[in-house]
C-alpha cells in the first residue's frame, strides 16, 4: 500500500490512465485465459490477474486516500 501511495503522491493523484491500463491488462490476460489449454499457464494467468488487480485496488484505496486528505487541507 505504501508503493501505490507513493504513486498517487507523487502523480498529484493524476492515475486515471495507469488505472485504465491495468484494466486493459486484466482484460487482456482475461482472454489469454479462455484460449490456454495447459493447466500450468492458465494457473500462472490467473495470478497475475489477481496481482494486477490487487495493485488497482490499492491505487484506488490510495487515490481516494490522497483525496480525502486534501479536502481536509
Amino acid at each position: 500500500m505504501y508503493q501505490a501511495r507513493e504513486i498517487v503522491k507523487r502523480q498529484n493523484g493524476e492515475i486515471n490512465s495507469l488505472i485504465s491500463h491495468i484494466e486493459h491488462e486484466i482484460h487482456i490476460n482475461a482472454i489469454i485465459q479462455k484460449k490456454l489449454s495447459d493447466c500450468l499457464l492458465k494457473v500462472i494467468s490467473q495470478a497475475r490477474s489477481s496481482q494486477l488487480l490487487e495493485i488497482k485496488i490499492e491505487l484506488q484505496q490510495a487515490l481516494l486516500e490522497y483525496n480525502n486528505n486534501l479536502k481536509e487541507e
